[in-house]
C-alpha cells in the first residue's frame, strides 16, 4: 500500500498536466480579469480595515492578502 499510495500522490496526474499546458499556452485575457478583480477586492478590504479605530493594514503589493495589525485595539474594552 505504501508503494501505491507514494506512485499516485507524489507526481501530478496525466490529466493535471494537460490541463496546466492548457491554461499557460492557450487564452489569457481572463488572467487580466481575475488579477483587476482581486485588486478591487483587495482594496476593498484594505481600505474597510483601515477606516476601523485601531485597525492598520498596509496595502500588499505582490499578493491579494492582507495582514492587519490589531495593535491598536489591545487592552480597550466595548463601550470602554
Amino acid at each position: 500500500m505504501s508503494n501505491i499510495q507514494s506512485q499516485s500522490t507524489s507526481n501530478p496526474t496525466s490529466i493535471s498536466q494537460k490541463a496546466a499546458l492548457a491554461a499557460l499556452t492557450g487564452p489569457q485575457d481572463s488572467v487580466a480579469e481575475m488579477v483587476k478583480e482581486f485588486k478591487r477586492r483587495r482594496d476593498f478590504l484594505v481600505t474597510g480595515l483601515n477606516n476601523i479605530d485601531g485597525v492598520t493594514c498596509f496595502n500588499p503589493r505582490g499578493a491579494f492578502y492582507v495582514f492587519p495589525s490589531f495593535k491598536g485595539i489591545f487592552g480597550k474594552e466595548l463601550q470602554g
